[in-house]
């Protein structure tokens, strides 16, 4: 099972910086993927957020747009 997450990581790496206008489609596609094939349990999803980051990234892009 590690062996695969790490394919699934590398793979996500590999296709943000070779398809950077489809990174969102990628990033949600490929968290799917570790839900479905259990690598993440289900009821772990939300706690396994770092919602700090999240809010973080969220704040930088709305001053960003500002400026």
């Amino acid at each position: 099972m590690k062996t695969l997450a790490l394919i699934l990581f590398l793979l996500t790496y590999l296709l943000l910086i070779f398809m950077p206008k489809y990174r969102t489609q990628v990033a949600v596609v490929v968290a799917f993927l570790f839900v479905l094939l259990g690598i993440l349990p289900y009821n772990k999803v939300f706690s396994t957020i770092d919602w700090n980051v999240i809010l973080m990234i969220t704040g930088t892009m709305g001053i960003v747009s500002l400026l």
